[in-house]
C-alpha cells in the first residue's frame, strides 16, 4: 500500500457509550428516522429520512443533527448544538431541552433510556404513528431510538509502481604479459 484516499466519515451504532459525536436514529420497518433538534415551541424532537444499512449510516442527511456526548460516571449528557436534551417528568411522552447541562441518560441494551426518573422507565424513541412523528420519552411502547457513533476513516488504496532492478556485474579482466585486456 503506497498511498490513502480521501477520509471518510459514517456513524456506526453502538451498544456502550464513549465522549463523541453522534447521530440519534431509529428504524421502524423499512424506513429509519434521524433526529433533527427540538420543533419549535414543543417538547419533542423532530426527524428527517435517514439510510440505515448493516447498523451503519454512510451518509447524515443535511436535517440530521449531531449530538455531542460527555460521558460522567457512567451516565451521560446529549447535547444538540443547540440545547440538552432532558425528561423533566415521569408521567408525560416528551422530550425537553435547556441550556444547562443534564447527564440523565444511560444505555440499557443499545437503547437510550433517561436515568433521572426512577420510578418508571422511560426511553428516548420514535413515535411512527401517523400525524405523530417525533422523537420523545415513552415507556417502550414505539420504536427504539439508538445512537451512532461519528467514525472517520481514511481508505487504503493500492497505486502502480514500478522498481528498475537491472543487475550488474563485475567486469572481467585479463592481465597477461603483453596486455591488459577488459570484457
Amino acid at each position: 500500500v503506497i498511498s490513502t484516499g480521501e477520509p471518510v466519515t459514517s456513524y456506526k451504532k453502538v451498544t456502550t457509550i464513549s465522549d463523541g459525536t453522534y447521530l440519534i436514529a431509529a428504524t421502524n420497518g423499512a424506513n429509519s428516522y434521524a433526529y433533527t433538534g427540538q420543533v419549535t415551541g414543543k417538547t419533542y424532537g423532530g426527524y428527517t429520512s435517514v439510510t440505515i444499512s448493516d447498523d451503519e449510516i454512510a451518509t447524515k442527511p443535511d436535517a440530521a443533527l449531531e449530538v455531542t456526548v460527555k460521558v460522567t460516571d457512567g451516565k451521560f449528557s446529549m447535547h444538540d448544538g443547540t440545547s440538552y436534551l432532558y425528561l423533566s417528568a415521569a408521567d408525560k411522552n416528551e422530550l425537553h431541552f435547556t441550556n444547562t447541562e443534564k447527564i440523565d441518560w444511560i444505555l440499557d441494551e443499545g437503547r437510550i433510556k433517561n436515568s433521572s426518573i426512577t420510578t418508571e422507565n422511560r426511553y428516548l424513541q420514535f413515535n411512527s404513528a401517523s400525524g405523530s412523528e417525533r422523537f420523545a420519552c415513552y415507556k417502550s411502547t414505539q420504536k427504539d431510538a439508538f445512537l451512532y457513533k461519528k467514525v472517520t476513516t481514511t481508505p487504503e488504496t493500492a497505486s502502480d509502481f514500478s522498481l528498475d532492478c537491472t543487475i550488474h556485474t563485475e567486469p572481467t579482466w585479463t592481465i597477461s604479459k603483453d596486455a591488459i585486456d577488459f570484457a
